[in-house]
C-alpha cells in the first residue's frame, strides 16, 4: 500500500485510540501558539511495559481530516516501567506562504520489540505566519524517507530518495535534503543494528535494481564505522573492525557501481571511507579531488571536506579550508550565493580548538563571510539561520550586523543555533556595555 495510503487509513482510525500503541499515555503536551519555520512542543508520556521495553514516540501537525506531511521528533528509548518520559520534537509549518492555523497535533508510537504502530490526534492549534515559498521538498518532512522507510513502502522511500538526490532539494536552512536521509537512518541503525540490516537485505530482495536499497546498504557499514571512529584516532582493534565493516560497503558500492555510481552519494561513500580508514591527508583529499571531479556542484561533499580539515590541529589547515571555501563559490555562487558562508560555518562548528575562533584571528575574511550570510539568509531565512548569522557576527565583533539580525530574528529564537558558551542576550549585553 502506498505511504499516503497507510497514513489516510491510520489517521481515520486513530480517533477511537485511546492512546497511540498499547500501554503508552500522554500526560501532557505543551509549547508555542504561534510560529514560522517551526515550533517546539514538549510532550510528557508514559509506557507501563506491556508490549516489550522499547518505546519510540512522533509528532506532527495536522489540520482537521487533511493529513500534512510533515518533519516530526523521533526518539526511540528504553523506559523503566511506568517511568514519565519528558521529549522535545520540532514541528515544521506546512508548505504555504500565507497565514493560516492547524488544529491539531498527531503523536504516534512504535512500541515493543514487535512492530506496532498506532498514533492519536490530539487538540493543539498553532497560527502559523506568513513567510517566503518554501522548497517544494518540504513537503515530504526531514523524514520523509524514514517514514516509508520504517512502514515497508519501498515505492514511496524510492520516491522521494529520488527526489532528495537532487541538487536542488534542500530544507528551509538550505541544506541537502540527502543530509537527513543519512542522519535519519543512523539513528535507526544504532537502535536496531540487526533489525535495520535485515530490513535492508528483505528491501533489496523484493526490488533487486534498487538504487536507494543499495545505497541503503552501504550506508549501513559506513555509518557503523564512522560511529566507531569518532573524533579522535581509533587503537588498532577498533580500526580493524572499521576495515572489516568498509570492506562490506566497498564491496557492494563496487558490485553496483554500473547503477549508483553517477548518484552524489557514492561519492560521498568514498570520501567518509577514506576519512574512516585514517588515510594520510594526501589520500583524503585525492579521494575528494575524485569525487568533486564527479559532482562538482554538490556542497555536501565540500562541506564533508572542510570538516574533516578543521578537525585535525595542522597549522595550515584553515588555508586549505579557504581554498575549498574559494572553489565551492566558484562552481556554485550563481545559484548559491551563501553556500561560501554555510561551508566555512561548518568547518568553525567542527574545529579541534573552538577558542581560536576563525572569525577573530584571521583565518576566515569576516567581511566576506558577512555578504555571503547575507545572501544566505535572503534566500533561506529560517529562524535558525537568521541565529546562526547572528552568533557569527557576534563572534566577530560586528555590531551593525549582529543588529540587522537580531532585528529579523524578532521571538524566533533558536538556541539550538548558537555555539556553546554563547547566547543572543549574551551577545547582547555584549555590545550594550561597548556602546
Amino acid at each position: 500500500m502506498h505511504i499516503l495510503g497507510i497514513f489516510a487509513f491510520l489517521l481515520a482510525s486513530s480517533v477511537c485510540l485511546a492512546d497511540p500503541g498499547p500501554g503508552f499515555t500522554i500526560h501532557s503536551i505543551n509549547g508555542p501558539s504561534n510560529g514560522s519555520d517551526e515550533i517546539s512542543i514538549v510532550i510528557e508520556y508514559s509506557y507501563d511495559g506491556s508490549h516489550g521495553d522499547t518505546v519510540g514516540a512522533g509528532a506532527r501537525v495536522v489540520s482537521g481530516s487533511n493529513l500534512e506531511m510533515q518533519s516530526y521528533g523521533f526518539r526511540p528509548a528504553l523506559l523503566v516501567k511506568g517511568e514519565r518520559q519528558v521529549q522535545r520534537f520540532v514541528l515544521s509549518r506546512p508548505q504555504r506562504e500565507n497565514s493560516f492555523r492547524t488544529d491539531a497535533v498527531e503523536v504516534f508510537s512504535y512500541v515493543g520489540g514487535s512492530f506496532y504502530f498506532a498514533r492519536k490526534i490530539v487538540d493543539y492549534s498553532i497560527d502559523w505566519v506568513a513567510v517566503p515559498s518554501l522548497s517544494s521538498y518540504e513537503n515530504y518532512g526531514l523524514e520523509g524517507f524514514a517514514i516509508a522507510y520504517d512502514v515497508g513502502d519501498y515505492a514511496e522511500a524510492e520516491r522521494v530518495f529520488d527526489l532528495w538526490s537532487k541538487i536542488d532539494a534542500v530544507d528551509v536552512n538550505g541544506d541537502q535534503m540527502l543530509k537527513h536521509y543519512m542522519n535519519s537512518l543512523m539513528s535507526r541503525f544504532k537502535h536496531d543494528r540487526e533489525g535495520s540490516i535485515a530490513k535492508i537485505r528483505a528491501w533489496r530482495s523484493v526490488r533487486p535494481n534498487s538504487i536507494a536499497a543499495m545505497l541503503t546498504e552501504a550506508w549501513f557499514w559506513i555509518a557503523y564505522a564512522e560511529h566507531l571512529h569518532g573524533r579522535k584516532a581509533p587503537d588498532a582493534d577498533t580500526m580493524s573492525v572499521i576495515r572489516q565493516y568498509q570492506t562490506k560497503a566497498s564491496i557492494i558500492l563496487n558490485k553496483t557501481r554500473p547503477l549508483t555510481g553517477r548518484h552524489p552519494l557514492w561519492q560521498i561513500f568514498q570520501l567518509k571511507m577514506a576519512i574512516n580508514a585514517g588515510l594520510r591527508e594526501k589520500e583524503v583529499m585525492r579521494a575528494f579531488e575524485n569525487a568533486v571531479l564527479d559532482q562538482p556542484k554538490y556542497p555536501y561533499l565540500y562541506i564533508e571536506a572542510v570538516q574533516y580539515l578543521a578537525k585535525s590541529d595542522v597549522p595550515g589547515r584553515w588555508r586549505g579550508i579557504n581554498e575549498i571555501a574559494d572553489r565551492l563559490d566558484k562552481a556554485v555562487s550563481a545559484i548559491n550565493a551563501g553556500a561560501y558562508a554555510d561551508l566555512l560555518d561548518h568547518a568553525a562548528d567542527s574545529a579541534s580548538n573552538t577558542v581560536l575562533d576563525p572569525f577573530t584571528t584571521g583565518y576566515v575574511s569576516w567581511p566576506r563571510t558577512r555578504d555571503s550570510w547575507k545572501a544566505l539568509i535572503q534566500r533561506y531565512p529560517s529562524a535558525y539561520n537568521l541565529n546562526r548569522f547572528a552568533s557569527r557576527a557576534c563572534q566577530a565583533h560586528d555590531k551593525d550586523a549582529f543588529e540587522t539580525a537580531l532585528g529579523k530574528i524578532g521571538k524566533r529564537v533558536s538556541q539550538g543555533a548558537w555555539p556553546p558558551n554563547l547566547s543572543l542576550d549574551l551577545c547582547r549585553r555584549r555590545f550594550l556595555k561597548e556602546s
